[in-house]
């Protein structure tokens, strides 16, 4: 919690182990002794906060033809969530460091593509997967840290009923007539 609020505050390139270790009244040993890091710390973080990879599986398992509206729903649902301030400030910091950008995309982004991928039956599926991821994180940035209206404003089923046809296009492509 403490390394998430601070990540949140000052961003990666401002946190600092002693900063963290302080904020949580512990020894800075102790958090080299369970993350090694800044980098540990940070992906611990994210992880706790962006706990995507098991519910794509889920989603990606379960959803049948309404996939594109569960994933959206799934990915939405944790920025509207409790963690949403926190979600907001990772990806802040991510777009802001490249070291956080490549511990998000190391412990999130290639995880969830990969997941979706597999779901997707065409040789670009790797690629089809990672646009699907694309455009719902332009998606949630417009509605939550840009707050762009009528998309900030606008109800979250009618963001999604909107949305998913053009996730659908992407994930379910049309098949060649034989």
């Amino acid at each position: 919690m403490a390394a998430r609020e601070l990540f949140a505050e000052r961003g990666y390139a401002g946190t600092t182990i002693r900063a963290i270790a302080a904020r949580a009244r512990v020894d800075g040993a102790l958090i080299h002794h369970f993350y090694t890091d800044k980098a540990g710390v940070f992906a611990a973080a994210v992880s706790d906060i962006v706990p995507l990879s098991n519910g794509v599986a889920d989603v990606v398992a379960e959803a049948g033809d309404d996939l594109p509206e569960e994933l959206l729903r799934l990915y939405l649902d944790l920025w509207e969530s409790d963690s949403g301030d926190a979600v907001k400030a990772i990806y802040r910091s991510s777009l802001a460091d490249p070291t956080a950008s490549g511990l998000l995309r190391e412990t999130s982004s290639d995880k969830l593509n990969a997941t979706l991928a597999q779901a997707i039956d065409d040789p670009d599926a790797d690629l089809r997967a990672a646009i699907v991821g694309a455009m719902m994180f332009g998606l949630a940035a417009s509605r939550h840290m840009l707050a762009l209206r009528p998309l900030a404003t606008a109800k979250l089923d009618s963001v999604i009923d909107i949305m998913a046809p053009a996730l659908a296009a992407i994930i379910n492509p049309p098949k060649p007539a034989d």
